[in-house]
């Protein structure tokens, strides 16, 4: 039993290293840049203008055997942070109000799950989209 949860532990920890490790973003085929922070590891960052965001409300991934499945939104404003999720990889009616209702200059795309063609999902770690 140990054995087999050893080796479930393993092949997780990889497949969540894999996709951490070299998975891209874009948006109206801009595409992210792999970047590495000094409290987080490596992750992604995306500068976009905010017209262009909200005419492309579509983020996927350049990994073409992968499609994203699910993600968190969140902003800072001005005294909260607020986080919507959703089940897809489209930014939704609630995200883009949050945008026009706040002065932000960063969208935070976190807690990125991929899923490949049989259906098995990771982590892709998560990107910084900075507003212009």
């Amino acid at each position: 039993m140990k054995k087999i949860l050893l080796i479930l532990t393993v092949l997780f920890s990889i497949n969540t290293a894999f996709a951490q490790n070299d998975i891209t973003f874009n948006i109206c085929e801009i595409q992210s840049e792999l970047k590495e922070g000094k409290k987080q590891g490596k992750y992604n960052s995306l500068t976009i203008s905010k017209e262009k965001l909200l005419a492309c409300l579509e983020i996927n991934i350049n990994k073409k055997e992968y499609k994203i499945s699910s993600f968190s939104f969140g902003i800072a404003t001005e005294k909260d942070y607020i986080e919507i999720n959703t089940l897809d990889n489209k930014i939704n009616e609630k995200m883009i109000n949050l945008i026009k209702e706040h002065k932000v200059d960063r969208v935070y795309i976190e807690k990125i799950i991929v899923e490949n063609k049989s259906g098995e999902k990771s982590s892709a770690g998560f990107l910084t989209l900075h507003l212009k």
